[in-house]
């Protein structure tokens, strides 16, 4: 299996009994609607770890580029819920 590469400004944090799921999507702003096209499932230590990795390569990143990322409303998009369910 090869690898696939997504773009997506929208996502979603599910959990379930043993897992975290993560729904990846594009937003399309015209009409409100979100195209979910990858879904990511986690064990809660691949999440945790995923978390504290992404949190320090975005501090480094606006660390380098003296900036701070905004973070986007998901009511721009139509996506209603983008927190832990």
């Amino acid at each position: 299996m090869g690898t696939v590469n997504i773009y997506a400004n929208r996502f979603m944090v599910f959990n379930e009994t043993s897992d975290f799921v993560i729904k990846f999507g594009v937003a399309f702003p015209e009409n409100k609607e979100v195209a979910w096209n990858a879904i990511v499932y986690l064990s809660p230590s691949t999440a945790k770890e995923l978390a504290i990795v992404l949190s320090q390569a975005v501090a480094e990143y606006e660390k380098e580029l003296q900036t701070d990322i905004p973070v986007s409303s998901s009511t721009d998009s139509g996506a209603d819920d983008n927190v832990l369910q």
